[in-house]
């Protein structure tokens, strides 16, 4: 099970589609929100409604993310996220690359539209992280 983040004008190859199990997704989107102001512009990112951002909110998003990485932020959350993890039984689901990764989809996507091809299970797994 898996969450599709599509580019809806993509750039690059790297900016067509950026997918994560449902286990990653959630603890990366906790980082995202709380790392960048943009990503607030996103209403439902755990839903299959096909919420997302325009092409110059997501190049936004990808320049706070950059910031945050590059300023260390980013780092301090994710061990903060991979913690909860350990403690509710999980594997650490998240890194930096996870970061990276997303932050250089969202710059060559021309905007994403968010897509859960399994909806339910979804829900199962923000309640079992708490952490959205």
């Amino acid at each position: 099970m898996r969450v599709d983040v599509m580019g809806l004008n993509p750039v690059s190859a790297q900016g067509a589609c950026f997918s994560r199990d449902m286990w990653r997704w959630h603890p990366l989107w906790a980082a995202v929100a709380a790392l960048a102001n943009n990503a607030g512009r996103v209403q439902r990112p755990h839903t299959d409604d096909g919420d997302g951002l325009d092409a110059t909110h997501s190049r936004a998003l990808a320049q706070e993310l950059d910031e945050a990485l590059v300023c260390g932020e980013a780092d301090k959350f994710i061990r903060v996220v991979r913690g909860q993890c350990r403690a509710a039984g999980l594997p650490e689901v998240i890194s930096l690359e996870d970061l990276r990764e997303f932050r250089d989809f969202l710059r060559d996507c021309g905007g994403f539209s968010i897509r859960c091809p399994d909806h339910e299970r979804h829900a199962l797994a923000r309640r079992r992280l708490s952490l959205v």
